[in-house]
């Protein structure tokens, strides 16, 4: 589980690839990640919310630009319908 200040060796995914998942508590229709500057960077509206995305739920898509070394702010919001529609919960700083 990623907290606040968390820190990733890169180089342990050189091989897989790295994408992040955002776990959420409740009814949640879709969350919205921020990655550095870039907001709304991706919307996933199906759980898993992942990153990157995920195809046949649970195989996770490689994030190219997390995939170097570097420091990263990342921000998932949850919201209660697809799309980024009304907030559930304050945002949450995932990796910075």
């Amino acid at each position: 589980m990623l907290e606040e200040g968390y820190f990733i060796k890169i180089r342990a995914y050189e091989r897989t690839g790295l994408n992040i998942r955002a776990n959420t508590i409740g009814n949640v229709g879709s969350v919205v990640f921020d990655l550095n500057q870039i907001k709304n960077y991706h919307t996933d509206n199906e759980p898993h919310f992942a990153l990157g995305g995920d195809y046949l739920i649970g195989n996770y898509l490689e994030v190219p630009e997390i995939n170097e070394e570097g420091f990263f702010k990342l921000t998932a919001v949850p919201y209660a319908l697809p799309n980024g529609q009304v907030l559930v919960h304050h945002s949450l700083l995932l990796l910075k």
